[in-house]
C-alpha cells in the first residue's frame, strides 16, 4: 500500500501571497490562516471541477485538460489542544 515513509519532507511556497494582509484579514474575521488557505483551495478546486465537468475548455497546461479521478493533497491539521 503506497511507498513507505522516508522521513524526507517536501514543500513549496510562493512569494506572490501577501502574508501580512492575509494575517490582518484573518484576525479581522476571526479565522486562522490555515482555514483561510484551505477555504480558497477548496473553492478553487470546486470551481475547476465544476467547469471541467460542464465541458469547458481551460487554457494553460495540457495536463489540466482532463478531470482527475483522484487528487492527492496535504492538509495542515492542528493537533494542539484549544487553550482559548
Amino acid at each position: 500500500m503506497g511507498n513507505p515513509n522516508t522521513g524526507k519532507k517536501k514543500g513549496a511556497y510562493s512569494t506572490d501571497i501577501d502574508l501580512i494582509s492575509t494575517k490582518e484579514y484573518c484576525k479581522r474575521t476571526g479565522i486562522t490562516v490555515n482555514y483561510h488557505y484551505l477555504s480558497v483551495l477548496s473553492k478553487t478546486l470546486y470551481d475547476y471541477m465544476s467547469l471541467k465537468s460542464q465541458g469547458h475548455k481551460l487554457s494553460g497546461n495540457s495536463s489540466l485538460q482532463t478531470v482527475p479521478k483522484h487528487i492527492k493533497m496535504g492538509i495542515p491539521i492542528n493537533f494542539r489542544p484549544n487553550l482559548t
